[in-house]
């Protein structure tokens, strides 16, 4: 019966028309509906524990499993180590936002790998704050995990540029020799001789 409602609490928050999934503070959602239905306030909502996101992930593959954009924020979630199965059973996400979590680390990312995503947001998680010692670490990590992604946090990941300043010394030619012989006497003979040469090849 909770099963039935967690789905009719999702197949809510699914826009169709653009494929996009608000499961965005969800436990404030099911005290909400709790004033209609007290039934919907018996949902243990907690994104930490395994055995409830597989449920609600099940339901959106059983339900709309061509989902393309997740929104996941405020949930308090602290790795994503229980959405192990996300890659599998949503594999259209390419957009996922994490806004205003607990995630700490990149490493607390990597269950996801797999995913093409293109955009991911962080914001709000310390995971970012710890980022600003070193954005371009941050940014790396990140994106060593989802190597499609194409914006992080409102911008394009940051990237490694390494410039090759390697300074090019002027070359000049060497000065032209007055003639190939090495010594001048062969020259006349030779000449003659190539002269003659090509002068019957002509008429063959």
């Amino acid at each position: 019966e909770l099963k039935e409602l967690l789905k009719t609490g999702l197949v809510s928050m699914y826009q169709a028309g653009a494929n996009v999934l608000m499961v965005d503070g969800l436990a404030g959602k099911m005290q909400a509906a709790a004033a209609q239905d007290p039934q919907y306030g018996k949902i243990a909502v907690d994104f930490n524990d395994v055995r409830f996101v597989n449920t609600m992930l099940h339901i959106c593959h059983e339900n709309f499993p061509q989902v393309a954009s997740l929104c996941l924020d405020s949930n308090g979630i602290a790795s994503m180590s229980c959405f192990g199965s996300l890659a599998t059973l949503l594999p259209s996400i390419q957009n996922l936002s994490l806004v205003n979590n607990a995630i700490s680390s990149p490493a607390d990312l990597k269950a996801l790998q797999g995913l093409p995503l293109r955009e991911l947001r962080l914001t709000g998680n310390p995971v970012v704050k710890a980022g600003e010692a070193d954005k371009l670490k941050y940014h790396q990590s990140v994106k060593a995990i989802f190597p499609s992604l194409a914006n992080l946090d409102g911008e394009e990941p940051k990237s490694l540029k390494i410039a090759f300043n390697i300074p090019v010394a002027a070359k000049q030619l060497p000065a032209s020799q007055p003639s190939f012989f090495e010594q001048p006497a062969l020259q006349a003979p030779i000449q003659q001789f190539v002269n003659q040469y090509f002068k019957t090849y002509d008429t063959n």
